[in-house]
C-alpha cells in the first residue's frame, strides 16, 4: 500500500513492517492526509521481517523503516537505514483497554518480552478483569491465545501479531498502538530519512563536482595526508589518485606547500607554483573545526588557461562596451566643492539604491557614474551606459529593453538583448534621463519596480538585477511640476542625490586640469596655457565646464603644433581666450534676446493678444511693447 503526495522532487520512502491489523490502522490514519513522504506497508514478522527489510534496502525502495514491538529488536542493528520503533505508550494501552471493555469483561493484554501494566490497578479503573501475558515467539503467542480462548477469555489487546492470532482463534483483538503514536513514528522516520537523503545528496554532489570540475582539487587531513585528489589534478600532475590518496601531500606535490598552510592556519590565495614543467595558480585554504586545524583544501589551475580566460572576458566586455574604465583616482581637482562631491559619491557607492546625478554639461557625470560602479560591490560586473538624448525615440525602447525576432521590420534574426539585460548584476547609467518620453518613463518605472523587463515583441518577463545611476543637466523638480517627467519615476530615481559643481565654482582646479590634459607636452607650453587662462579667462563662466576647457586646450595644442616658431604660445592662448570671450558675449546677447521673445510671446498669449494688457503684465509701456514687436517681427506688425 502506497500513500503518495507530490511534495518536492525527492520524497523519502518509509516502509512499515507488521501484520495486517497494523496495516489497517495505518490506512485509516493516513487517509486524506497531505504527506511529504511515501508510505509502504509490508506484512512481515519475526523471521520474515529481516529478509524483507534487507530486500527493500538493497533495491532502494525504502529510506527508513518503522517497526513495532516484535520487529524493532530484530531490525535495529542489522540494517544500514534508520529504524524507528512503534512504542506502545501508557496512554495507548489505557485507550485500547477502554475500547476492549466494550466487547467483554475478561481482557488479556499480550506484551512482547516484558510486562507493561499493573493488572490490579486496572480492575478498579475499568471494572473488568484484566490479565497480562508475555510472549517471545509466534509459537509461544499462539499457545497463549489458544489456552486463554479455552479458558473463556474473549477479548485481547496487543501488537499486530496478537491481534492477528486473536482473529484466527475467534477472539476480538484490539491493536494497542494509537493513531498519535503512528504519526509520531512516521514523522521521526521522515526526519531521519530526509537528513540521510540530504547528506547522501551532498556527498554525491561533492563527488560529481570533484569528478567533473575542470579545476584541480586536492584535500589533506589534519596530518597532512591526502584525502581527495580529483581527475583534473591527475591530468595536471600526471599522478594517479590511487597513488596519491593516503600519502603525505608534501611528498606527492611539494610545490603546493600544503603542510605550511596547515601549520600556519592562514589561507594563501592566487599563489603561483611550479608543478614540474607546468606553472599553476593555486588557492590554498585551511579547514578548521571548532577553531582547530583539521585539514587543508587547494584548487589548482594551469596558469596559461587563467591568462587566456581573463583575456577572453576582457575582450568580450570591452567589445560590448560593458566595462567601467574610470575610478575616483581619475577625478582631477582639489577644490572643497569637488572633494565634497567625491566624498558623497564614495558613500553612495557602498549602497545599492538608485542615484541621480545633477550636473551641467561637461561636469563629468559619466566619470562619476563609472567611479561609483568601480567602488561598489558590483565592480567587475557590467557597466552599461546610454545617452537618452542621443538615441532617436523610435529606437530607444528597443535599445533599453531589447527585441524579439520579427518585432519590427528589420529586426535582427534571433532578437537582441537590451541594455538592461546586458547590465544584469551590474550598473545601468542613464545619461540625460530627462529626455525620456512619457511612454518610456512608464516602462522604465515598471522595470525598476518589478525588477523584470519584457523585450519589444516578446511575451515573457526577464528578471534583471540592475543598479541604476541616472544623470541630468535639467532641473527635474521643475520638469515634474511642468508635467514633463513622471513624479513616481523621479522619486524612484532620486533616492540618493549627487550634485556636481560647475567649473566656475571650482576655479582653483583649472590649473590642475590644464596640467592633466597637457600631460606629456613641453613644460613651457603647459605653463603658457596655465598663465594665459589665468590672465585672460580668470572670470570666464565656463558654460561648457571641463569639456569646454578640454576643447580649448585641444585647439591650443593643434595650433601650437602647426604654428611652431611663428606665434609664441602665450600670444596664441591670448588670442584663443579673446575668441572664447567674444563667442560667450554673442551667446549671452542671443540668449537674452531669446528670453525676451519668450516672455513677450507668453504675455501676449496669456492676454489673448491684447497689447495693452500684455504691456501691463510685462511692466512696460504700450509704445515700448509696440517697438519691441516691430523689432522682432518687422514693420508689418
Amino acid at each position: 500500500m502506497f500513500v503518495r503526495q507530490e511534495v518536492g522532487r525527492v520524497r523519502p520512502r518509509i516502509a512499515v513492517l507488521g501484520y495486517e491489523p497494523l496495516g489497517q490502522l495505518f490506512r485509516q490514519v493516513l487517509l486524506g492526509r497531505d504527506l511529504p513522504y511515501e508510505v509502504q506497508f509490508v506484512q512481515a514478522l519475526f523471521e520474515e521481517a529481516l529478509p524483507a527489510a534487507r530486500e527493500l534496502e538493497r533495491s532502494g525502495r525504502a529510506d527508513a523503516f518503522v517497526a513495532g514491538a516484535v520487529n524493532y529488536p530484530l531490525l535495529r542493528d542489522r540494517l544500514r537505514l534508520p529504524v524507528v520503533p512503534l512504542t506502545i505508550t501508557g496512554y495507548d494501552l489505557l485507550r485500547a483497554i477502554a475500547r476492549a471493555a466494550d466487547h467483554g469483561h475478561r481482557i488479556l493484554v499480550m506484551s512482547y518480552r516484558e510486562r507493561r501494566l499493573p493488572a490490579e490497578d486496572l480492575r478498579a479503573v475499568f471494572r473488568v478483569q484484566v490479565d497480562e501475558e508475555v510472549f517471545t515467539s509466534w509459537e509461544e503467542a499462539d499457545g497463549i491465545v489458544r489456552r486463554r480462548r479455552d479458558a473463556g477469555w474473549t477479548v485481547l489487546v496487543g501488537p499486530s501479531v496478537a491481534c492477528e492470532l486473536a482473529g484466527q482463534h475467534g477472539l476480538h483483538g484490539v491493536l494497542a498502538y494509537g493513531p498519535d503514536t503512528l504519526l509520531r513514528a512516521l514523522q521521526q522516520a521522515y526526519e531521519m530519512a530526509t537528513a540521510r537523503l540530504a547528506e547522501a545528496q551532498r556527498t554525491e554532489e561533492l563527488r560529481t563536482i570533484l569528478q567533473f570540475a575542470p579545476t584541480g582539487i586536492i584535500a589533506a587531513d589534519g596530518n597532512g595526508r591526502i584525502t581527495v585528489f580529483n581527475p583534473a589534478l591527475e591530468r595536471l600532475t600526471g599522478i594517479a589518485a590511487g597513488e596519491a590518496v593516503g600519502r603525505p601531500a608534501d611528498e606527492v606535490v611539494p610545490a603546493l606547500e600544503l603542510g605550511r598552510v596547515l601549520e600556519s592556519g592562514a589561507p594563501s590565495l592566487a599563489a603561483v607554483a611550479q608543478l614540474g614543467p607546468l606553472e599553476v595558480v593555486t588557492n590554498r585554504v585551511p579547514v578548521t573545526v571548532q577553531g582547530r586545524p583539521a585539514g587543508v583544501v587547494a584548487t589548482v589551475w594551469d596558469a596559461r588557461s587563467v591568462e587566456e580566460s581573463e583575456v577572453a572576458v576582457r575582450r568580450v566586455r570591452h567589445g560590448r562596451g560593458l566595462v567601467a574604465r574610470f575610478t575616483f583616482a581619475h577625478v582631477v581637482g582639489e577644490s572643497p566643492a569637488l572633494r565634497q562631491a567625491v566624498a558623497a559619491a564614495r558613500r553612495f557607492a557602498r549602497a545599492e539604491q538608485p542615484i541621480l546625478i545633477y550636473g551641467e554639461t561637461g561636469t563629468g557625470k559619466e566619470l562619476f557614474a563609472q567611479s561609483i560602479h568601480n567602488a561598489s560591490r558590483r565592480a567587475g560586473r557590467p557597466f552599461v551606459a546610454i545617452n537618452c538624448a542621443a538615441v532617436p525615440e523610435s529606437l530607444l525602447e528597443s535599445e533599453l529593453f531589447g527585441f524579439e525576432e520579427g518585432a519590427f521590420t528589420g529586426a535582427r534574426r534571433g532578437g537582441k538583448p537590451g541594455l538592461m539585460e546586458l547590465a544584469h548584476t551590474g550598473t545601468l547609467f542613464l545619461d540625460e534621463v530627462a529626455e525620456l518620453s512619457p511612454p518610456l518613463q512608464t516602462k522604465l518605472l515598471r522595470a525598476l519596480q518589478e525588477r523584470e523587463i519584457m523585450r519589444v515583441g516578446g511575451d515573457r518577463l526577464i528578471p534583471v538585477d540592475v543598479r541604476v545611476v541616472a544623470a541630468t543637466s535639467r532641473d527635474l523638480d521643475a520638469e515634474v511640476a511642468a508635467g514633463r517627467f513622471r513624479e513616481d519615476l523621479y522619486y524612484r530615481l532620486n533616492v540618493l542625490e549627487l550634485r556636481l559643481p560647475p567649473l566656475r565654482e571650482r576655479r582653483e582646479d583649472v590649473p590642475l586640469l590644464v596640467r592633466h590634459f597637457l600631460a606629456g607636452r613641453p613644460q613651457a607650453l603647459v605653463e603658457a596655457a596655465v598663465a594665459g587662462i589665468a590672465a585672460h579667462l580668470g572670470d570666464y563662466p565656463w558654460p561648457g565646464n571641463v569639456r569646454e576647457l578640454e576643447n580649448l586646450l585641444s585647439r591650443f595644442i593643434a595650433l601650437a603644433d602647426t604654428e611652431e616658431g611663428k606665434t609664441p604660445p602665450a600670444a596664441l592662448m591670448a588670442e584663443l581666450a579673446r575668441q572664447l570671450q567674444s563667442r560667450a558675449r554673442t551667446r549671452r546677447v542671443r540668449s537674452a534676446r531669446e528670453d525676451e521673445v519668450r516672455r513677450i510671446a507668453e504675455a501676449m498669449a496669456a492676454e489673448g493678444g491684447n497689447r495693452a494688457a500684455a504691456a501691463r503684465r510685462l511692466g512696460i509701456s504700450r509704445s515700448t511693447l509696440w517697438r519691441k514687436l516691430r523689432e522682432l517681427n518687422g514693420p508689418g506688425v
